[in-house]
Parts: C-alpha cells; structure tokens; sequence
C-alpha cells in the first residue's frame, strides 16, 4: 500500500465542523473518486493555450460548473457577457444548447476563433451560436430562440470593483434582461467581485450586516434585495480567492415564479 495503483479520494461535505459558526441546512454526503495525476484535458485548454484569450478569462473548471449548475437538466443556456467563450467551450461539450453574446465586436469574433480551436485542436464541439448585442438588450436580439433554460455569465469589472460601483448598473440592467427571456423555471449562475476580508462571512444569514461585506460599492443585503427585486432569488453561494486585493463571489439565482 506504500505505492498503489489506484488511489481513491473522499471528500466530506456539509458535515459537522467546529470550524464553522453556522451549521449546514444541507444533508451531509461523501464524494469520491479516482485520484489522477500528471497532466489533463484540463491543462490543454486553459486561456494562454487558447488562440484569444485576456487575464480575466475565466478557469475551464470553473466555466464547466456554472454551465452545469445553470443547466442541470440540459436545455439552453445564453452568456450574455460571453467575453473570450469559455463558458461556451465547457457549455457545448456538456452537450447543452449554447448562445453567447458580447457588446465589444473583438469578443465576439474572439469567442467564434475559440470554439474553432476547441473542435480542431481537443476535440470538442464548437456548437454555440455567437453575435453581437448588449446584455441589457437580449429580448431584442434573441427573441427568436427565447427562452432560455439557464443563464451564466461573468459580468465586466476592474480590480477592485467591489469598492466602487464600476459595473453595478450594468449588472443590473443584465439581470432585468435575463429575466425577459427566462422560463419559469430557469437558473442563473454569476461572478462577482467580493473583498477578500468577506471570505470568512456567512453571506446567506439573514441578519449578516457587516461593512467589509460590500460589491460593486454596495452593501451586501442591499445587493440581495435589488436581485430578488428584479425577479431573482439567490439559492446558494460560493466564494472564490483571486488574489490579495479580489475574490470572487459565484452566485446561484432562481427565477421567482409568482404563478
């Protein structure tokens, strides 16, 4: 057993921790699986591999997961801030039916040179529709393939936007968009910027009111009354470390169905 063949790896989750104030509401449950070492399908695909591709471009892993949990049960999924397609590369291969859209031209056509290295280079499906139109517009420019079943996407902010409301509006504005397009059943899975001093916080309290707590400029429980007031209801959370100055705050939306 000093050096075996296969090694197997168990990961406990919502089980009970000391480290943690509030306990899960979730079942626990183990996850497991077949540890794999060296080099993956991963690695060939991350953004400096790709033909066009910025710093903020997002990890494959993690494009992967906000294209699943979007679209859980298959369906279309639309990203309407596609940027440089990552979420489209990992959305297609899974198999979903998948449309990007950008405002900036270069994106768009940077997103379509993507999805045409994927097919020639790993093997994996280029099938996504890309085009051209602001995120604040999509009952406009996708009403003959609306609606959509799910919505992922990585909005545009600097640095540290989570001290100023550089992208607020805009988010906003997005999240009113989706909603006209959206079934009565549809998710929505986004990025946003978070201090890295919030990591620790439970941010799905109810009574959480702390001022290190802050994106786009805005206090936190302000944040998730604006979402629930456009149509949307945040079902769970994730933080993610960037580096000192960023993290990541990945959000998991409903739509609220009033019928």
């Amino acid at each position: 057993m000093t050096n075996p063949d296969i090694i197997l790896r168990v990961v406990a989750v919502n089980h009970e921790d000391s480290r943690n104030v509030v306990a899960s509401k979730d079942s626990a449950a183990l996850i497991w699986g077949v540890k794999i070492s060296g080099s993956s399908t991963w690695d060939s695909r991350t953004a400096p591999k790709r033909p066009f591709f910025k710093p903020i471009s997002l990890d494959p892993r993690l494009a992967r997961s906000m294209a699943n949990i979007a679209c859980p049960k298959g369906g279309k999924l639309l990203d309407p801030f596609c940027g440089t397609g990552g979420i489209l590369l990992e959305a297609a291969e899974v198999g979903l039916e998948v449309y990007g859209s950008d405002a900036d031209s270069r994106m768009v056509e940077g997103s379509r040179d993507n999805l045409e290295w994927a097919e020639k280079t790993q093997g994996m499906s280029s099938n996504a529709k890309v085009k051209r139109c602001s995120a604040t517009a999509l009952n406009e420019h996708w009403k003959e393939i609306a609606p959509f079943d799910g919505f992922a996407f990585d909005p545009p902010y600097g640095r540290n936007s989570w001290k100023s409301d550089d992208g607020w509006q805009l988010f906003i504005d997005a999240l009113v968009s989706c909603a006209e397009v959206a079934t009565n059943k549809s998710r929505l899975t986004a990025l946003l910027p978070l201090p890295p001093d919030a990591l620790h916080l439970d941010l799905l309290s109810k009574d959480l009111n702390n001022p290190v707590c802050v994106t786009f400029g805005k206090q936190w429980n302000d944040v998730v009354e604006k979402i629930q007031e456009i149509g949307w209801k945040i079902e769970t959370i994730a933080t993610i470390p960037v580096h000192k100055s960023l993290s990541r705050l990945l959000i998991v939306c409903q739509i609220i169905n009033d019928t």
